[in-house]
């Protein structure tokens, strides 16, 4: 994964409330590898040390650091993620030249802010700098929006150090990975502005300049980021409607390519082809779902003697009888 910004950018038609970035459905946790969520997110401590401040350790620079601001140990610090995620690993860091020292660790987790419940408990991780003084901390797959880190003993100093912390789900959690970033849109109506959108109140919108579409709204992750699902909301007391929306993606926020392009539309989509097979039985002539019938060929043709009748026949004459000669009288006799 190329080590920069994904920003992806959503071109609508007019509002967008809720707008959600989600990485791959939910599925049976496995290894850890996710995105950093605690990048860019709220961090705080139970105290600090002047300018080695909480924020310090998820701003991206192992050079800069936390410190406690009390030698009475334990201190802990802690990350607000935006919402409630699948979890199940955390990454902590010390600055790149520190020498070799090992702290004492408890990770616990909390969806409320208040209670909170152990990930993974107390043990000593050794940070060494030819691994980078960097820590892994693997735990059971877990649901939790605050997520702590307590030192109860540090071998390099009397206060607790940290200088990243990371927060990773499992590799197919659906984490919202907008939750509490910036995001920016090519135009505003009024007080509608694109921060609406990841605010987590679905009551709040952005909305578009009037009748001047197309328009976009994009949301910045912070860095470089496996994803495959948007989703988006609108007010629940709105009317239904339509949008037709495009999702494009960058890394480098300036060239950007589809993710998703807008379904065909009636005019262009191809027409149907339809089989005649469909018809459970041999169609008449009027049935608009198959192809129309053969006409008929052309009729034989008959002779006119067999088209009209024989004429009559010709009677025949009567039998002749033979004409037999008269027979001459006979001489009278004379006396």
């Amino acid at each position: 994964m190329r080590s920069k910004r994904l920003l992806p950018r959503l071109t609508a038609t007019s509002v967008v409330t809720g707008m959600l970035l989600l990485t791959g459905p939910v599925l049976p946790a496995r290894a850890a590898g996710g995105p950093d969520l605690a990048a860019g997110k709220v961090v705080t401590a139970s105290s600090t040390n002047g300018q080695y401040t909480a924020a310090n350790v998820n701003d991206g620079n192992q050079a800069t650091y936390w410190e406690s601001g009390s030698a009475a140990l334990p201190q802990w610090i802690q990350v607000d993620l935006g919402a409630a995620a699948r979890v199940d690993q955390v990454v902590l860091k010390l600055p790149a030249g520190w020498g070799a020292r090992s702290e004492t660790l408890t990770v616990l987790g909390s969806t409320d802010g208040s209670a909170f419940t152990t990930l993974a408990a107390a043990a000593g991780y050794a940070f060494d700098p030819a691994g980078g003084n960097t820590v892994r901390i693997d735990f059971p797959t877990a649901t939790a929006r605050w997520v702590r880190v307590q030192v109860s003993a540090n071998t390099g100093w009397q206060a607790a150090q940290i200088s990243e912390f990371e927060v990773h789900g499992t590799s197919a959690a659906a984490a919202n990975l907008l939750a509490g970033r910036t995001l920016t849109a090519s135009g505003t109506s009024q007080n509608y502005g694109p921060g609406n959108a990841a605010d987590g109140n679905q009551s709040t919108y952005w909305e578009s300049a009037n009748n001047a579409f197309p328009q976009w709204i994009q949301g910045d992750l912070g860095s470089a980021a496996k994803v495959d699902r948007l989703v988006l909301k609108l007010p629940p007391g709105w009317e239904q409607r339509s949008e037709t929306f495009k999702v494009q993606g960058s890394t480098d926020g300036s060239t950007f390519t589809d993710l998703l392009a807008p379904p065909p539309t009636a005019s262009t989509r191809p027409p149907e082809t339809r089989s005649p097979s469909r018809c459970p039985r041999p169609p008449p002539a009027t049935c608009g779902c198959c192809s129309p019938p053969t006409p008929p060929g052309p009729q034989p043709s008959w002779p006119s003697s067999r088209r009209t009748a024989p004429p009559p026949a010709t009677p025949r004459p009567p039998p002749r009888r033979p004409t037999w000669p008269t027979p001459s009288p006979k001489p009278a006799r004379s006396g």
